[in-house]
């Protein structure tokens, strides 16, 4: 009995590559191993909606979905889902037709892991690393190879596992890519570092309204890029260069950087400059506004005089003014309606329609039409009279 579902299975998984829907149907009907295989017997490499999804035969698939028999996110005996086969092939209707019915996007394919590779050899790693990336590698017969650290991150990717968009990416599948890219936006899932960065490699610039919160983007260099409305809360942008690139509206809530991290003089952020980036909290403008003023003041150093000293603002005009309200604004003795742009503006330089000493383009004044954009209204700036 097990050997006929077996030889059925068999026939089932040949129709299903060969687009033959009618004997797909007959054979289902009468009885497989759904699951491809089975472990007490012999396995086998596939099912039918993993062979189907390979080919590309839209109508098998949706009619294997269709029947609740198969597991969207089965796997191959190479670890390969239905949905990384389709989006490896460029089989963008089958890779619709899996998401419609529920495929998971994040599922990831490793080519190694982390205990397979400690248990190599040094020169079974070299040999490894060989055949992964067509590289020769440095054997050194004190156990330690050498490798360029372009490979080493690759062989980290590796490690990391392959979702179906990385593999949608490496074979060039730029329609389906964008597909995927839609349904990770769709559903605020995040992308990875490394998809985000093979996604730059292969001419892909628009990156707005993605979710790469707490993401590390760490050590890239992006160019070009459009981040508008992307959600870059917590990410580690350490080391990386943004050339060009523009964020109007994202969020940058405690986002990591060094002094290795540059935006260049091309990259736009709106209305603000990169050194904001840290304070924007796209969901709440008070925050980013109390934010901008501790910067401005130093508020939250142990000495606020000698921190704004060394970075050379101890001209700063507004310092005492600002750090009363803080203060005020901690001991909750500030009103909500003072906790805005307008609000904060209007405290510090009183009543009336001019200010005495009065900057309109200084650090203070900038930092509130910064979070004004933000609340979505217009400063209203008094008349400077310079002293």
């Amino acid at each position: 009995m097990a050997e006929f579902a077996k030889e059925k299975t068999i026939a089932c998984i040949a129709a299903a590559k060969e687009g033959n829907l009618d004997k797909v149907r007959s054979l289902v009907t009468a009885g497989i191993w759904v699951a491809g295989y089975n472990k007490k017997e012999q396995a086998l490499d596939a099912n039918p909606l993993l062979a189907a999804a390979e080919a590309g035969h839209l109508n098998i698939v949706e009619y294997l979905i269709s029947t609740h028999k198969f597991k969207l996110d089965a796997r191959n005996t190479k670890g390969m889902t239905a949905l990384m086969l389709a989006a490896k092939g460029g089989h963008i209707d089958v890779v619709r037709a899996l998401l419609q019915a529920g495929a998971k996007i994040n599922q990831r394919k490793h080519e190694m892991t982390w205990d397979k590779w400690v248990e190599y050899t040094p020169r079974e790693v070299s040999a490894f690393l060989e055949h992964m990336v067509g590289t020769e590698y440095l054997y050194v017969p004190s156990g330690r190879y050498v490798t360029q650290p372009y490979f080493a991150q690759d062989i980290e990717w590796r490690l990391e596992g392959y979702t179906a968009l990385m593999f949608a990416i490496n074979a060039k599948q730029k329609e389906t890519a964008n597909l995927l890219l839609g349904k990770l936006n769709a559903t605020h899932q995040t992308l990875s570092k490394y998809e985000l960065n093979q996604l730059h490699y292969n001419g892909h610039k628009d990156f707005s309204n993605l979710n790469l919160k707490g993401v590390r983007l760490s050590d890239l260099t992006l160019k070009n890029c459009d981040f508008g409305g992307a959600i870059l809360d917590g990410a580690n942008v350490k080391g990386t260069q943004f050339n060009a690139c523009t964020f109007e509206g994202a969020s940058f809530l405690e986002i990591k950087t060094n002094p290795h991290t540059k935006f260049n003089a091309e990259t736009k952020f709106g209305n603000a400059p990169s050194s904001y980036v840290g304070f924007f909290n796209k969901a709440d403008p008070k925050d980013t506004l109390k934010r901008v003023l501790e910067d401005y003041t130093q508020f939250l150093a142990w000495n606020a005089w000698f921190a704004l000293f060394i970075r050379g603002h101890w001209n700063r005009s507004y310092v005492n003014q600002v750090t009363e309200l803080l203060k005020k604004w901690n001991a909750s003795d500030l009103s909500d309606d003072k906790k805005t742009a307008q609000g904060i503006y209007n405290e510090v330089l009183g009543q009336g329609e001019v200010a005495l000493g009065h900057n309109p383009n200084g650090s203070f004044a900038r930092r509130l039409k910064f979070v004004a954009k933000q609340e979505g209204t217009a400063l209203q700036l008094k008349t400077p009279i310079l002293v």
